[in-house]
C-alpha cells in the first residue's frame, strides 16, 4: 500500500517514517545504478579520500516501526528496484530532452 495515501487516510496528522530500516551507502547506490546500464561504477567515479566523511557514531537508518504499527505499511520494493526505477526515469527524461533539441 502507498504510504503517503495511508497517511492521508488518518483522522489525525502524525509523523511517519517510510523506510526499509536498512542503511545504505552512496557507493552502494552508485554500484546498483551503474550496473543497471551495464557499467562498472568504479570505472566512472573517482573518489577523493580527503572528502570522505568519517562514519557517524550512530547509524543513519530510518525506523519504519511506527508506520508499520499505525498504518499497516510495509516496504513494497527492494533497494535495487528503487534505484532501477530512478535510473529508468532519468533515462526517459534524457531521451525526451534529446528528442526536443
Amino acid at each position: 500500500m502507498f504510504g503517503a495515501w495511508l497517511m492521508l487516510q488518518q483522522d489525525r496528522a502524525s509523523d511517519y517514517i517510510l523506510a526499509s530500516g536498512v542503511g545504505r551507502t552512496v557507493e552502494e547506490f552508485a554500484e546498483v545504478a551503474f550496473a543497471k546500464v551495464g557499467l562498472e561504477a568504479s570505472n566512472h567515479i573517482r573518489l577523493d579520500p580527503t572528502l570522505r566523511r568519517t562514519p557517524e557514531p550512530t547509524a543513519r537508518v530510518g525506523d519504519p516501526s511506527y508506520a508499520r504499527s499505525r498504518l499497516g505499511w510495509r516496504q513494497s520494493m527492494t533497494f535495487d528496484q528503487l534505484v532501477h526505477r530512478m535510473v529508468d526515469a532519468d533515462l526517459r527524461a534524457l531521451s525526451a530532452t534529446a528528442r526536443s533539441t
